[in-house]
């Protein structure tokens, strides 16, 4: 992946990648292009067939990694703007409460 589309990925994704997923969604690319780089080569028929299919389940595997990854993300961002919703009503319901002189348990 060069430099450019990985940034533009990150962007897409506010940079917020999923610890762990990374590292896995970076060893499946390898192995797709690895896999690729060994079909070029002079290789026998039964050995790319293999190779191939190792790719194939490779990308599909890689596939639900980032759509896992995209998911943790989105939660992530609900999640913070719920905690922001929740900070911004009690802030709200401490100030009436000062102001109205009510106690709380």
């Amino acid at each position: 992946m060069s430099a450019t589309s990985a940034g533009r990925r990150r962007k897409n994704r506010g940079g917020r990648d999923v610890p762990g997923l990374e590292d896995e969604i970076r060893l499946l690319r390898e192995i797709i292009q690895r896999a690729a780089a060994m079909a070029e080569e002079d290789r026998a028929v039964m050995d790319l067939v293999r190779l191939w299919g190792a790719a194939g389940r490779a990308a599909g595997q890689l596939s639900g990694l980032l759509k896992t990854e995209r998911a943790l993300g989105a939660l992530r961002d609900a999640n913070a703007e719920l905690d922001a919703a929740l900070r911004e009503a009690l802030d709200e319901l401490d100030a009436y409460r000062r102001e109205h002189g009510v106690e709380m348990e």
